[in-house]
């Protein structure tokens, strides 16, 4: 298993995804992990912030059932995620599941990863949209492919993933708000007591 911290070229500046970046990418310069790694096909890669096809993560050949993590580092309450993949070898992502923490958000399917058939694989990289059943909550956000026998293993079960944007809100942004009602009521307690 290969772990690295992940540095951003362009720099690790969260985005956001709307004007009043409550959604950021919460992965974007984040600790990587993958189950194997391709020569310098290491898994900080998807998230460089960069999303290149010269500049993709990729496991090592013959790794059957290959997996890519990011640790965001703190809970997040994940509303989508991006992800861009080579604009050819659709079939490396087809039965992708994407996993927070140890819940299941979606698995990528055929429909999601045709190839543009006059694509050479030069072309820049194609982006998925994914978005869970509902929002959910975790740190750990896991891609997960597991062998399908549709062909050699050296390189159709190949995990090649360019960038991995994660879209959510900080948990402890949504409670903030929870909090102030707490000290309001801790005040007027004080006051009642503190009067009587």
């Amino acid at each position: 298993m290969a772990t690295a911290r992940c540095d951003c070229p362009r720099g690790c500046n969260s985005t956001c995804y709307d004007s009043t970046c409550t959604v950021e990418n919460a992965a974007v310069g984040k600790v990587a992990t993958a189950s194997t790694v391709y020569t310098k096909f290491g898994p900080c890669l998807a998230v460089d912030g960069i999303t290149d096809v010269d500049n993709c993560m990729e496991t090592a050949q013959g790794d059957l059932n290959p997996f890519w993590r990011v640790d965001l580092g703190q809970e997040f309450i994940v509303h989508f995620m991006t992800v861009h993949r080579r604009s050819r070898w659709s079939i490396r992502m087809e039965g992708l599941k994407i996993y927070v923490d140890e819940q299941l958000c979606d698995v990528i399917d055929k429909n999601k990863t045709e190839d543009n058939p006059s694509s050479d694989g030069s072309g820049p990289p194609v982006p998925i949209n994914i978005t869970c059943s509902t929002p959910l909550t975790g740190r750990y956000v896991t891609l997960v492919k597991y062998a399908t026998n549709k062909g050699p293993p050296q390189y159709l079960e190949t995990l090649s993933v360019c960038e991995v944007q994660v879209w959510g809100e900080l948990l402890l942004f949504l409670l903030l708000p929870m909090c102030w009602v707490f000290v309001f009521l801790f005040l007027i307690c004080i006051s009642y007591i503190c009067h009587d």
